[in-house]
């Protein structure tokens, strides 16, 4: 479902998106052990979707939502995914240093050196 969710974000279609990661969120409601990237997954493109509404706070809210399930499963790479669509939504909110912080804070975690 949620994977469904991420087609019909990409090809414009955010309104099914949105339902379709919420009835994915849903149907993973009291799995959070055994599905924490799956979780966290939807939760990323539902905020995409809630993103490109211009539903600027719930996206935001469902953001750290996935931040925080991603810290759980304690996935680098899926953390820098969040922080790159947070940094999408503070551009959306013409924060462009706040946006630059986000994305820079992603690019440094996938590093495989540091200096």
């Amino acid at each position: 479902m949620s994977s469904l969710a991420q087609v019909h974000l990409r090809t414009g279609e955010v309104e099914t998106a949105e339902e379709q990661a919420r009835h994915a969120l849903s149907l993973l409601d009291g799995s959070e052990d055994e599905f924490m990237l799956e979780i966290g997954n939807a939760q990323l493109v539902l905020g995409r979707a809630l993103l490109e509404q211009d539903r600027l706070d719930e996206a935001e809210d469902v953001f750290k939502q996935a931040e925080s399930t991603f810290d759980q499963a304690e996935s680098a790479s899926h953390r820098a995914a969040v922080w790159v669509a947070q940094g999408d939504l503070l551009q959306r909110r013409n924060d462009d240093r706040g946006a630059a912080r986000q994305y820079r804070r992603a690019a440094e975690t996938l590093q495989d050196f540091r200096f």
